[in-house]
């Protein structure tokens, strides 16, 4: 029972870092935006900031979709 529910706040704590990691990504995305609503173009520090936060959120994304795949895999071939 216990290894069910440690799988399964596993596969919980994956799934939140794949999502962290698309919003990270996603924030970054919407900043590049220059359009009068969103404030002016951004400057050369300010797109290094974004650039290393959205590789910080692929990163999040990559390892949460990987330890995802870890989990499910496992759970799998136990039940088999």
């Amino acid at each position: 029972m216990l290894m069910w529910i440690g799988r399964a706040a596993s596969l919980l704590v994956a799934l939140a870092l794949a999502v962290v990691g698309v919003l990270f990504v996603y924030g970054s995305w919407n900043a590049w935006d220059g359009l009068p609503p969103d404030g002016p173009p951004l400057g050369d520090a300010d797109r290094i900031y974004e650039i290393g936060t959205a590789l910080f959120g692929l990163s999040l994304l990559a390892g949460g979709t990987w330890i995802t795949v870890r989990v499910a895999r496992g759970v799998r071939q136990r039940t088999a």
